[in-house]
């Protein structure tokens, strides 16, 4: 079975999707599956090897005089590019495992001409993300908040309808990461629907287990590690900010790393803002906390159990965390205590009862390695994506 994974927008050695994408496709490759992934992007400047089965490919600069929903033609312009280059190519797969992105006319041109080849992978509820980013969104005006919920609904709603409607049932499998993500696309869909659903996984070959501090004392340290340069509210950043101001400052101290996005986040004396951290920074970082942060209001995009990536690393660095979504995978194992589900809602955190939490973590000497042996037996992408490649195997034989 030859497969290629088909991604734009994969030219960031240092993105955390790269890294997933890059996982996957050593592990395809491992199970069996003939997998080469080909990311294109209009950041390099001629095509480039990441690896013996990775290329980057060059997407031609977006010529164009449009100046209103430019990022939507170029969008259309990059998949126009991708079409050509697998029509050239067509002889050298068997099928396309296709990174969801922006929808529009050349993207459906795209999922209409390779049809059963495709297994289209939706690794977010797109349309609730992007409607909440702009909610978010700081006010620009009546004029600039009228153009840009325009712009939602009618170049980005729209188009996302009509992909669940019309497009999903057309190819070979949909990929989402839960049966309950399955559930929200079905109810929507036209015609049957082939549900893969694959679980995000760790990268415990390159993640190390944290170093134990077995007296460590003081403020509980929380770390939420903020991967993308937008808002996204479903984090709950604020919420838990808010929650440590009203019940436990004096006890907590919160870590943000990566881009600020609210710079209201500097008024707390207990946060404290990193910047974008080196590997190793970060590492002697989460050697410092006691606890991670996962998402907190993942009620804002309709979900209430996840399989996130974010989860899998906590695991395989022994970091126990805080979320607000329970896990299919790990809840019911002894792998459960690692991590405190909270209310999935709006209402302020019990910090007390995250405070108790660290302290049980604390007196724990063996979570650490706890976590770390059943990140590698459990949710290690050799596991999570030797699921995929065997449902994958069984379509495409079918």
């Amino acid at each position: 079975m030859r497969l290629w994974y088909i991604y734009l927008g994969g030219n960031d050695p240092g993105s955390s999707v790269q890294r997933k994408a890059v996982c996957q496709i050593n592990e395809l490759r491992h199970h069996g599956i003939d997998a080469q992934g080909i990311f294109f992007t209009p950041l390099v400047k001629e095509n480039m090897d990441l690896s013996d089965h990775v290329r980057v490919i060059r997407v031609p600069d977006f010529v164009s005089n449009r100046k209103y929903f430019r990022n939507y033609y170029e969008a259309q312009a990059a998949y126009r590019f991708i079409q050509d280059y697998l029509n050239v190519h067509e002889s050298e797969f068997d099928f396309i495992f296709l990174r969801h992105g922006t929808t529009g006319s050349e993207y459906f041109k795209l999922l209409k001409a390779f049809g059963k080849k495709i297994f289209l992978y939706i690794p977010s509820n797109t349309i609730a993300e992007n409607f909440r980013e702009r909610q978010a969104a700081p006010a620009n005006g009546f004029v600039g908040s009228c153009f840009r919920w325009w712009e939602y609904f009618r170049y980005f709603y729209i188009y996302e309808k009509r992909l669940i409607r019309s497009y999903l049932s057309k190819q070979s499998g949909v990929v989402v990461f839960t049966n309950e993500f399955a559930g929200i696309l079905r109810r929507q869909a036209k015609g049957r629907v082939n549900f893969i659903c694959n679980r995000d996984g760790a990268d415990c070959e390159h993640v190390n287990p944290r170093s134990a501090d077995p007296d460590r004392t003081g403020k509980v340290k929380l770390l939420f590690m903020k991967g993308s340069s937008m808002a996204q509210p479903w984090s709950g950043i604020d919420r838990l900010i808010e929650s440590i101001a009203a019940g436990g400052k004096d006890r907590f101290e919160l870590y943000i790393t990566g881009k600020v996005v609210d710079e209201s986040w500097k008024k707390y004396d207990f946060v404290k803002l990193t910047g974008r951290l080196s590997a190793e920074d970060l590492r002697t970082l989460t050697d410092q906390v006691d606890l991670g942060v996962s998402n907190l209001a993942n009620y804002l995009i309709g979900f209430n159990e996840t399989t996130n990536l974010k989860s899998r690393e906590y695991f395989a660095c022994g970091l126990p965390f805080i979320q607000a979504n329970s896990m299919p995978d790990v809840d019911g194992t002894i792998a459960a205590q690692y991590y405190l589900n909270l209310p999935n809602d709006d209402s302020m955190i019990d910090m007390d009862l995250v405070y108790e939490f660290a302290m049980k973590m604390r007196a724990d000497r063996h979570h650490i390695q706890q976590m770390r042996n059943f990140a590698e037996e459990h949710l290690d992408w050799r596991v999570t994506v030797g699921e995929l490649s065997k449902m994958l195997k069984e379509q495409a034989s079918a």
